[in-house]
């Protein structure tokens, strides 16, 4: 499973690596195959797909090589045009009319250690239009985009870079360069701070992102850790997953967080051939007290207990 939402507490829309798009209505128990690779809706003209962005349970996004969009719950598509070329699309919007795409743009037939480039488009129409924002040459794959409002947003891209614009787009301001490390998941939680999760650290920022600190009373057993992914809900729980199968949970929007055990790992062990990992877990999706956890040899449906 590449991405999954909840469109509600009982609607699960997920798109798969190789097995196309499919949706649950009872919660994950059972699941419906919308469309597979080789009858892929029209609109994805064949592309392949691995990130979902839906704004309430009927409108939203499909992006990957391609960024197509629905106003029915994902029962039909329409291919969404960008400026350019690019793939590796991610999307967030704001809100119906405000949104940033990014993708990975290139022309590697000029051979040259910039023929690969990251792009951000915006649309102020709901996705009808987009026009150029934000090009950068020599780091080129978009890891997460976070729109705070009409104004401020901020793109992770290439593992170590974090953009950021204070003008709707008009003009990008590098807060975090490849010698910070992995920049692996951005989130906000409910009290308005924003968590920054990567290869050994953890960070977080009280102004919007403009500048970030390391997260205060974090234990090694926990800082020391890739963590690939985490989220938080309206109520102050947040969870993040690591690439050795770690799982810590917060439940006061991050002032303090412990680790969970989980039966993902072996005899203490993670053992995998030709991997280091038994399990590694790079995505996590949480809707009120239940939550999906994209792993790299399964897919998880955890409930958060009170």
């Amino acid at each position: 499973m590449y991405s999954s939402v909840f469109l509600d507490s009982n609607t699960i829309l997920s798109v798969y690596s190789g097995d196309g798009m499919h949706i649950s209505h009872d919660g994950g128990r059972s699941w419906e195959c919308l469309f597979r690779p080789s009858g892929f809706p029209p609109a994805t003209k064949g592309f392949s797909l691995s990130s979902l962005e839906f704004l309430d349970s009927q409108i939203g996004w499909a992006s990957g090589s391609c960024l197509i969009s629905t106003t029915d719950g994902g029962q039909t598509w329409t291919n969404v045009k960008l400026p350019e070329w690019v793939d590796n699309i991610k999307v967030k919007f704001f809100d119906r009319d405000t949104g940033y795409a990014a993708g990975r743009g290139g022309n590697c037939e000029r051979g040259s250690s910039g023929c690969t480039w990251l792009s951000v488009f915006k649309t102020s129409d709901g996705g009808k239009t987009w026009s150029k924002s934000f090009r950068y040459e020599g780091i080129d794959t978009p890891w997460d985009i976070v729109v705070v409002d009409k104004n401020v947003a901020m793109v992770t891209a290439g593992g170590g870079w974090l953009h950021r614009t204070t003008n709707g787009g008009r003009s990008w301001k590098t807060v975090l360069d490849d010698g910070y490390g992995r920049c692996m998941s951005l989130s906000r939680a409910s009290d308005g701070r924003f968590w920054l999760f990567g290869k050994n650290s953890i960070r977080v920022s009280d102004d919007l992102g403009k500048t970030w600190v390391e997260a205060p009373n974090i234990d090694s057993n926990i800082l020391n850790h890739e963590w690939w992914s985490a989220a938080f809900t309206d109520t102050g729980t947040g969870v993040a997953v690591s690439e050795d199968a770690s799982i810590v949970i917060t439940r006061d929007n991050g002032r303090s967080w412990k680790l969970v055990p989980s039966n993902l790992h072996v005899n203490g062990k993670i053992r995998v051939p030709n991997n280091p990992f038994d399990e590694a877990l790079r995505g996590i999706t949480l809707s009120g007290n239940k939550g999906i956890i994209l792993g790299s040899q399964g897919d998880y449906l955890i409930t958060i207990q009170e």
